[in-house]
Formats: structure tokens, sequence, C-alpha cells
């Protein structure tokens, strides 16, 4: 399988040795809208220091797709990568607001005043999964090989829940069935019926 090229046009130009511009913003829909048109490879939704309202940030990501660009760029990656800075700072020692906002979609997440290693490991742990090996809820064996891998094959067959696969084709933006069909070279309608004999 190709390499899946970078989603987070930030990351992407510093890998490349560029410089990558990034903006501030409020969480505001007009602001999301002038931000997706704008040259920026990313956008920080400021929510440290305003209001913490995640549905108005899911709001401003759905402003900021352009059916025009994911026709003529082939991938449902936006244009302007949308970051947030969330509201805990580092020594609060939280997770759930990371976990929030990442399951909403934004490419990012920056941690205000970290200060410690142990703050540093805790945003971390926040916003990867796989969880390591010695974590309270590790996951079961070999999906953290399978994902490394990105095979969806060995992830069902580790135990792989639903949510995970999706968020995984979504990586493609495709679903389950289409990135599981390519891999095993199978009609998408047999990997279906596979998928619904395993009871997957």
């Amino acid at each position: 399988m190709a390499d899946i090229p970078r989603l987070n046009g930030a990351i992407r130009a510093l890998e490349q040795g560029k410089p990558a511009f990034v903006t501030f913003s409020p969480a505001e829909i007009n602001a999301a809208q002038a931000i997706a048109a704008a040259p920026y490879d990313a956008v920080v939704f400021e929510m440290e220091h305003s209001p913490y309202d995640v549905r108005t940030l899911r709001d401003c990501m759905q402003y900021m797709l352009d059916r025009r660009q994911i026709v003529q760029s082939g991938t449902l990656a936006a244009a302007v990568a949308p970051m947030v800075r969330i509201p805990p700072n580092g020594g609060e020692m939280n997770q759930w607001v990371a976990k929030q906002v990442l399951d909403i979609g934004v490419y990012g997440v920056i941690w205000p005043h970290v200060s410690t290693v142990e703050e540093a490991r805790n945003a971390v742990a926040a916003c990867r999964y796989p969880r390591p090996p010695n974590a309270r809820y590790f996951e079961p064996a070999g999906q953290r090989a399978a994902i490394r891998r990105r095979n969806v094959l060995e992830l069902i067959e580790a135990g792989g829940n639903i949510y995970y696969l999706a968020k995984f084709a979504g990586i493609f933006g495709l679903s389950v069935q289409d990135v599981g069909a390519q891999q095993t070279g199978m009609p998408v309608e047999a990997f279906k019926q596979m998928l619904l004999d395993r009871g997957k």
C-alpha cells in the first residue's frame, strides 16, 4: 500500500523543510469560512481564553469544508488543517477535552502551559491511539501492529472495533468496506458479507 499523505498541512510543510504558516482564530463560523479560503497551512482555534463550546468548534470545521477543493484535490483533507488550543493547561492532567476535540476531527491539539515530563506524557497519552502496553486500558493484542501497518484485515482479526475501523478508513476518505476490499482484492460486497459472517 502506498504511503498515506500527511493530512496536516503544517506538519507536511515542516517535514519538507519549509516554513509552516499557521494562524490563531476564535472558534467562530465567519472566521472559519474566511480562513478556509486563505493560504494558511493550518489554523488554531483558540479555546483556552474563550468559551469552550465543542458544538461551535464542530460547526467551524464543517464550514471549512469546500466541496470544490475536495473534488479537485481528491481527498477529504482540509486545505487549512484545523487545530485547537484547549482550555485545560498541562498541570491539570486533564485528558477528556483532548479526546472530545480529536473525536470531532481536529488535526492537532495545543496544550497550554506544559511544564514537566509527566504533564507532557499525559498530553501525548490523551492524543494518541493505541495506548502503551502498560496503559490501564490496553487494546487487544495485535491491534497496535495492525494500525502501524495500516492493515484493516489484521485489525479485524485482532478484535478492532468498528469505531476505530471507521476512523482508520476515514484517513483514506473511504468506508471500512472500501479499504478492506482494496487490501484483500475482494469485491466490496464480498468483503461486506465477510464482515457480517464474522459478526464485526
